[in-house]
């Protein structure tokens, strides 16, 4: 009975369920825009040029608009409580060279990137990774 006792208190820590945090590997690569909505509108107008946003896995990332780099630096990413869920949710925080930092949250699904204000008339910004 000990030993069954003992085995419980091991495996509760494994039962419970984990908030999943977003890689920076899984995110590495060049992001193409391809929709922006919300505001207090729920619409937005695409920006005009060809904007991107590469991330490396060590840390770096960059904002670009037709190859010309528009603002750059480092991320992290961390689990942050959000407007969106009771739960916490994947927030890349940006710290721009030049600017001052700023949070994100992110959603990855597959080869679709999500950045999205965390205030509720807040910017979508949604991305196609780049082949």
């Amino acid at each position: 009975m000990r030993n069954s006792a003992l085995l419980l208190l091991l495996l509760i820590p494994f039962a419970c369920s984990k908030d999943i945090t977003i890689s920076m590997n899984s995110i590495s690569g060049i992001w193409i825009l391809t929709q922006v909505s919300g505001g207090i509108t729920g619409t937005m107008p695409m920006p005009s040029g060809i904007n991107t946003i590469a991330f490396e896995s060590s840390g770096k990332y960059s904002k670009a608009v037709d190859n010309v780099t528009q603002e750059s630096g480092m991320y992290t990413i961390t689990l942050k409580k959000t407007i969106f869920s009771e739960k916490n949710m994947n927030v890349i925080h940006f710290i721009p060279s030049q600017n001052n930092s700023y949070d994100m949250v992110v959603d990855l699904n597959g080869n679709i990137l999500s950045l999205m204000q965390n205030a509720y008339d807040g910017i979508n910004c949604v991305y196609s990774k780049h082949k």
